[in-house]
Formats: structure tokens, sequence, C-alpha cells
């Protein structure tokens, strides 16, 4: 019998996985502003909604928020300075 020595897992808090595939890696996400962690995905056009106002009904526009951490099926690498 010989012994092995292995190297100890990753401790990854629970309900938590690490992927690569994420959306802060993804071509598709874009980050309005250097101080929010949110970013907004682009994949899809942006969705309309109508909001009520004092000057009547107003229609924003906004791209879904995503976290930095999410993914899905839609994932495409960025590639920087790729210029595609």
């Amino acid at each position: 019998m010989t012994n092995s020595i292995k190297a100890p897992l990753p401790v990854i808090p629970a309900g938590k996985l690490i992927r690569e595939d994420r959306c802060e890696k993804c071509k598709f996400s874009e980050r309005q502003s250097p101080t929010v962690k949110v970013l907004e995905c682009h994949y899809n056009p942006p969705t309309a909604s109508v909001v009520p106002s004092n000057k009547g009904p107003q229609v924003l526009a906004a791209f879904p928020p995503v976290q930095g951490d999410q993914w899905c099926g839609k994932y495409k690498k960025r590639v920087l300075g790729g210029g595609e």
C-alpha cells in the first residue's frame, strides 16, 4: 500500500459555484459606471416599460440588470481588443 498526498479541495461557500462563463466575462455585458457592481446584459434589446409621472405616462427602456457572478446559456467570451 502506498501513501499519496492529495492537495485539499478549495472551500466554496454553500450555494456558490465558481464558473468561468459568468456575466462579468461575457461580451454581452456592460458596466454603466465603474462604481456600480451591477452589469447590463445587451444580448437582447432593452425592455420597454410605461411608468406614471407628473407629466403623464413615460416610456422607459432598460437592459436587464445582472450580477457579475451570474451566468446563462447565451455566454460568449469577451475578447479584449479583438475588433469584432
